[in-house]
């Protein structure tokens, strides 16, 4: 009775030490897992910033790249503010004209500012504008600057509009538009560079 009692006793001091032994190991497991956890979030929070600082300086280039091709305009194109400009060498209709700045990926010149119309009048030609009573984009024409007298519509026969850079303001005068004019195209710059700063 006694050896049945001690090997009761061995079998349930087995069972205590084997039960303590797994909690041991499982706390040890549990422990060592919260720290490869913790090495892996370090880790991970590390290639996060290396990712952002490498994210800054890909944004900083293309912004570069973006600047340098935006300064540019193709050739025979003249650059002032943020527009690339064409001034034909050839005369041609008011719409004839206007297909022309189309298949270069332009359209006959809006002109919005004083500083624009400056610029104009330095090419020193007559040339057609994007403007038969409202602008090529549809915007309405607000103000203008008018040769004295202008515009006249003449029987509503001038619908189309030139500007005399050979005059001192280079002032815009309404005339038919069959006429056969120079003109003058625009478009932005760079379009893509104007998307990334809207």
């Amino acid at each position: 009775m006694a050896f049945g009692l001690l090997c009761v006793l061995q079998v349930a001091l087995n069972v205590y030490l084997r039960i303590n032994c797994m909690e041991d190991n499982i706390q040890h497991n549990v422990t060592g897992h919260k720290q490869l956890l913790q090495t892996n979030d370090s880790i991970l929070e590390k290639e996060i910033e290396l990712l952002k600082a490498s994210n800054n300086i890909l944004t900083k280039e293309r912004d570069q790249l973006l600047r340098a091709k935006g300064n540019s305009c193709p050739e025979k194109w003249m650059s002032f503010g943020s527009s690339c400009y064409y001034k034909s060498s050839i005369k041609a209709t008011w719409s004839d004209s206007r297909q022309d700045c189309r298949e270069r990926g332009a359209d006959l010149i809006i002109i919005n500012t004083k500083e624009e119309q400056d610029f104009v009048r330095n090419l020193h030609t007559r040339a057609w504008i994007g403007l038969d009573w409202k602008w090529v984009d549809e915007t309405p024409l607000i103000n203008g600057f008018w040769k004295y007298g202008e515009p006249n519509e003449n029987n509503d026969a001038e619908n189309c509009v030139e500007v005399d850079g050979h005059a001192s303001n280079s002032e815009w005068n309404d005339i038919p538009c069959d006429f056969l004019w120079y003109w003058i195209c625009e478009k932005p710059i760079n379009p893509e560079l104007l998307k990334h700063q809207a």
